[in-house]
């Protein structure tokens, strides 16, 4: 669920005897395999506030386990694209992804590149390659690097195209 929070911008509502605190949860995450979390003794996560959209929008999410749904992922990727008025042209794109290391990632770069430009095929196969060749990629439970950035390549595809279809989608007008 990370990924997706973490396109959403959401804020985290922690709790403890000193009262509440809202941290954006790309501040939650330490990046440290030793203490992934900055969460402290004591507090507790209580609510999570997911901002408004003002764009016509459009969201994605790829999850790839061996056994399942309910089984922690292999890589897992989240998408929120915002788009311009004619809900082609992509006005600014949330990309992260998942279990691939201590925390989840998003790669501005390539949000940025995506941001102004149609969503077509072409550049939703230029995105993932520019993601996959971004961030770091961490072997884990018997994967290889090269295996996991395969994997992360065939999600992040799925994610965006699912989100480009909500977007394009004359019924829906995006969401």
């Amino acid at each position: 669920i990370a990924p997706a929070l973490f396109c959403l911008n959401a804020i985290l509502v922690i709790e403890d005897l000193d009262g509440e605190n809202h941290i954006p949860i790309m501040e939650f995450y330490t990046n440290d395999a030793l203490k992934p979390l900055s969460l402290k003794p004591g507090q507790i996560i209580t609510k999570i506030i997911i901002p408004g959209l003002v764009n016509p929008s459009g969201s994605g999410f790829a999850k790839f386990t061996v056994r399942g749904t309910i089984e922690f992922a292999v890589v897992n990727a989240g998408v929120l694209l915002e788009t311009e008025k004619d809900n082609k042209t992509c006005k600014q794109a949330r990309i992260c992804v998942g279990a691939i290391s201590e925390s989840p990632q998003r790669s501005l770069e390539a949000e940025a590149w995506l941001a102004g430009k149609k969503l077509t095929k072409e550049n939703i196969d230029t995105v993932t390659q520019k993601i996959a060749g971004s961030l770091k990629v961490m072997p884990h439970h018997g994967y290889s690097k090269r295996y996991l950035t395969e994997c992360l390549k065939t999600q992040l595809k799925q994610a965006l195209n699912d989100a480009v279809k909500v977007c394009t989608d004359k019924k829906n007008k995006g969401r």
